[in-house]
């Protein structure tokens, strides 16, 4: 038991030693690093289009240098070139609060301009480059760029007014379309209730005899025996008028 307890002791020095050896490397190579050595190679990897490369270095000098305004702005850059707008934004904003400088904010706020134009928000965008032309009154670009994004921004606007107009529209055709099948369905009700109520009302009525067609020659035909029959009659009263009457006094002698 003594001795397993020796071995652990041992091991526990060997792990402590190196562990104090791989810390005071790392200070002194830390030490060794320099930041603007990184933006450099990030610049140089910047020019040759080797964007990720380029993000990897910055944010390598961050990590020696967190305040730095050139790693910031230059990383925000970097992932800009790579469609990233919104770790873009993050950056640039991240370098805003770490100047002063009027010309070095005027660079940061156009480009923050720039990644908000590539998002659409354009109230954003706006604000950016007045900001830029507030601390460089003579960037044109940043002029043309804050007039374009007016532009877009009320292109927007409208489309955004003509989409609401059509989804009224919409909706309104709608609302008729059910009212009407409404209106149908109403109707179809009524009327299948009258027609109820009318075999109802058949079916409690006594039955009529059946109207007989005849054909206008029957009609004839059927007159013709009345009228014989009727002279028939007839001849036989003027008969009977005619015959004298027997006196019930008259005696046979």
């Amino acid at each position: 038991m003594r001795f397993y307890r020796h071995k652990l002791n041992n091991y526990c020095l060997v792990t402590y030693c190196i562990m104090v050896g791989l810390t005071i490397a790392l200070r002194l190579s830390a030490q060794d690093i320099n930041p603007r050595e990184l933006i450099r190679e990030g610049n140089s990897l910047y020019k040759d289009s080797v964007f990720e490369k380029a993000e990897l270095a910055y944010k390598k000098s961050l990590f020696h240098d967190p305040s730095s305004t050139i790693s910031n702005l230059n990383l925000g850059s970097a992932v800009y070139r790579q469609g990233r707008y919104e770790d873009a934004v993050a950056s640039y904003q991240n370098a805003s609060k770490t100047t002063e400088d009027p010309a070095i904010q005027s660079e940061v706020f156009y480009n923050l301009g720039n990644s908000f134009m590539k998002e659409k928000k354009y109230d954003q965008t706006i604000e950016a480059y007045k900001n830029t032309l507030r601390r460089n009154p003579y960037d044109d670009q940043a002029r043309y760029n804050l007039a374009l994004a007016k532009m877009y921004k009320q292109n927007q606007q409208n489309q955004q007014n003509q989409n609401q107009q059509n989804q009224n529209q919409q909706n309104q055709q709608n609302q008729d379309q059910q009212n009407q099948d409404q209106q149908k369905q109403d109707q179809q009700k009524q009327d299948q209730q009258k027609q109820d109520q009318q075999k109802q009302d058949q079916q409690k009525r006594p039955s009529q005899p059946k109207k007989v067609n005849i054909s206008k020659e029957d009609m004839q035909r059927l007159l013709k025996v009345l009228q014989s029959e009727e002279a028939k009659v007839k001849k036989r009263l003027d008969k009977k008028r005619k015959a004298p009457a027997n006196s019930k006094n008259e005696k046979d002698w």
